[in-house]
Protein backbone atom coordinates (compact mmCIF):
# COMPACT_ATOMS: atom_id res chain seq x y z
CA UNK A 1 0.00 0.00 0.00
CA UNK A 2 2.94 2.40 0.60
CA UNK A 3 3.80 1.93 -3.03
CA UNK A 4 1.03 3.06 -4.38
CA UNK A 5 1.09 6.36 -2.43
CA UNK A 6 5.04 6.87 -3.35
CA UNK A 7 3.65 6.72 -7.37
CA UNK A 8 0.09 8.69 -6.60
CA UNK A 9 3.01 11.60 -5.51
CA UNK A 10 4.96 11.31 -7.93
CA UNK A 11 2.50 11.38 -10.98
CA UNK A 12 0.69 14.47 -9.09
CA UNK A 13 3.68 16.05 -8.39
CA UNK A 14 4.72 15.67 -11.89
CA UNK A 15 1.52 16.66 -13.22
CA UNK A 16 1.26 19.74 -10.87
CA UNK A 17 5.26 20.66 -12.26
CA UNK A 18 3.58 20.11 -16.29
CA UNK A 19 0.80 22.17 -15.40
CA UNK A 20 3.27 25.32 -13.69
CA UNK A 21 5.28 25.38 -16.24
CA UNK A 22 2.80 25.93 -18.61
CA UNK A 23 0.82 28.59 -16.64
CA UNK A 24 4.38 30.28 -16.35
CA UNK A 25 4.86 29.79 -20.29
CA UNK A 26 1.86 31.38 -20.92
CA UNK A 27 2.19 34.20 -18.86
CA UNK A 28 6.11 34.62 -20.22
CA UNK A 29 4.32 34.69 -23.88
CA UNK A 30 2.15 37.34 -22.87
CA UNK A 31 4.23 39.97 -21.47
CA UNK A 32 6.97 39.70 -24.27
CA UNK A 33 5.40 38.85 -26.91
CA UNK A 34 1.81 40.26 -26.74
CA UNK A 35 0.72 40.77 -30.45
CA UNK A 36 1.58 37.62 -30.87
CA UNK A 37 -0.71 36.72 -27.76
CA UNK A 38 -3.42 38.93 -29.06
CA UNK A 39 -3.69 36.64 -32.30
CA UNK A 40 -3.71 33.42 -30.66
CA UNK A 41 -6.10 34.82 -27.89
CA UNK A 42 -8.26 36.19 -30.63
CA UNK A 43 -8.32 33.28 -32.73
CA UNK A 44 -9.39 31.20 -29.76
CA UNK A 45 -12.40 33.47 -28.83
CA UNK A 46 -11.07 35.40 -25.91
CA UNK A 47 -11.64 38.66 -27.06
CA UNK A 48 -11.07 40.31 -23.92
CA UNK A 49 -7.99 38.87 -23.76
CA UNK A 50 -7.37 39.33 -27.41
CA UNK A 51 -8.05 43.29 -26.32
CA UNK A 52 -5.62 43.66 -23.79
CA UNK A 53 -2.79 41.97 -25.41
CA UNK A 54 -3.23 44.62 -28.64
CA UNK A 55 -3.49 47.43 -26.19
CA UNK A 56 -0.04 46.30 -24.60
CA UNK A 57 1.17 45.68 -28.35
CA UNK A 58 0.11 49.12 -28.81
CA UNK A 59 1.79 50.73 -25.67
CA UNK A 60 5.20 48.96 -27.28
CA UNK A 61 4.80 49.66 -30.73
CA UNK A 62 3.02 52.56 -31.20
CA UNK A 63 1.69 50.65 -34.27
CA UNK A 64 -2.00 51.78 -35.36
CA UNK A 65 -2.40 48.84 -36.23
CA UNK A 66 -3.06 47.30 -32.97
CA UNK A 67 -5.37 49.97 -31.40
CA UNK A 68 -7.41 49.45 -34.57
CA UNK A 69 -6.93 45.90 -34.07
CA UNK A 70 -8.27 46.26 -30.35
CA UNK A 71 -11.11 48.62 -31.13
CA UNK A 72 -12.21 46.74 -33.73
CA UNK A 73 -12.23 43.63 -31.62
CA UNK A 74 -14.20 44.96 -28.53
CA UNK A 75 -16.71 46.43 -30.93
CA UNK A 76 -17.45 42.53 -32.07
CA UNK A 77 -17.72 42.13 -28.48
CA UNK A 78 -20.32 44.94 -28.04
CA UNK A 79 -18.22 46.06 -24.94
CA UNK A 80 -18.82 49.86 -24.52
CA UNK A 81 -15.58 50.73 -21.89
CA UNK A 82 -13.51 49.12 -24.11
CA UNK A 83 -15.03 50.47 -27.53
CA UNK A 84 -14.53 53.83 -25.86
CA UNK A 85 -11.30 53.57 -24.35
CA UNK A 86 -9.48 51.77 -27.10
CA UNK A 87 -11.32 54.25 -29.29
CA UNK A 88 -10.54 57.16 -27.47
CA UNK A 89 -6.64 55.90 -28.27
CA UNK A 90 -7.52 54.89 -31.68
CA UNK A 91 -8.71 58.22 -32.65
CA UNK A 92 -5.69 60.03 -30.83
CA UNK A 93 -3.13 58.10 -32.94
CA UNK A 94 -1.30 60.38 -35.28
CA UNK A 95 -1.75 57.99 -38.04
CA UNK A 96 -5.43 57.60 -37.90
CA UNK A 97 -7.05 59.77 -40.57
CA UNK A 98 -3.93 57.42 -42.59
CA UNK A 99 -5.28 54.47 -41.44
CA UNK A 100 -8.90 55.16 -42.04
CA UNK A 101 -8.55 56.20 -45.51
CA UNK A 102 -6.07 52.75 -46.01
CA UNK A 103 -9.47 50.74 -44.33
CA UNK A 104 -11.72 52.86 -46.26
CA UNK A 105 -10.34 51.94 -49.55
CA UNK A 106 -9.64 48.38 -49.05
CA UNK A 107 -13.16 47.97 -48.24
CA UNK A 108 -14.79 49.33 -51.47
CA UNK A 109 -18.05 50.37 -52.54
CA UNK A 110 -19.61 51.05 -49.22
CA UNK A 111 -21.54 53.33 -47.74
CA UNK A 112 -20.02 56.13 -45.51
CA UNK A 113 -15.99 55.82 -44.56
CA UNK A 114 -13.99 53.89 -41.87
CA UNK A 115 -13.37 56.94 -39.84
CA UNK A 116 -16.88 57.41 -40.09
CA UNK A 117 -17.76 54.24 -38.53
CA UNK A 118 -15.30 54.79 -35.44
CA UNK A 119 -16.30 57.90 -34.34
CA UNK A 120 -19.97 56.70 -34.71
CA UNK A 121 -18.90 52.91 -32.20
CA UNK A 122 -16.97 55.16 -30.26
CA UNK A 123 -19.76 57.81 -29.91
CA UNK A 124 -22.36 55.27 -29.59
CA UNK A 125 -20.46 53.74 -27.06
CA UNK A 126 -19.87 56.92 -24.54
CA UNK A 127 -23.59 57.38 -24.79
CA UNK A 128 -24.59 53.91 -23.66
CA UNK A 129 -22.19 54.47 -20.68
CA UNK A 130 -23.83 57.74 -20.04
CA UNK A 131 -21.26 60.13 -21.19
CA UNK A 132 -23.37 61.77 -23.17
CA UNK A 133 -20.85 65.14 -22.92
CA UNK A 134 -18.43 62.94 -24.01
CA UNK A 135 -20.45 61.40 -26.78
CA UNK A 136 -21.15 64.74 -28.39
CA UNK A 137 -17.90 66.11 -28.38
CA UNK A 138 -16.83 62.54 -30.17
CA UNK A 139 -19.58 62.67 -32.56
CA UNK A 140 -18.63 66.60 -33.80
CA UNK A 141 -14.67 65.79 -33.74
CA UNK A 142 -15.60 63.03 -36.36
CA UNK A 143 -17.86 65.37 -38.54
CA UNK A 144 -15.84 68.79 -38.21
CA UNK A 145 -17.85 71.90 -39.72
CA UNK A 146 -20.36 70.17 -41.28
CA UNK A 147 -22.33 67.11 -41.59
CA UNK A 148 -20.73 64.17 -44.26
CA UNK A 149 -22.26 62.30 -46.72
CA UNK A 150 -23.92 58.78 -44.71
Amino acid sequence: MEVDKVILRAVLSTLAAIAGLILFMILTLTFVFPSTMMKITYDLGMDSASVSNAKRAYSRTQDEYYIAFATEVAIGADDDEEIAECGDLFIADEQFSEYCAARTAELGDVEGTYEQYVYGQVSVAKYRLGDKTGAVETAFAGIGESFPKN
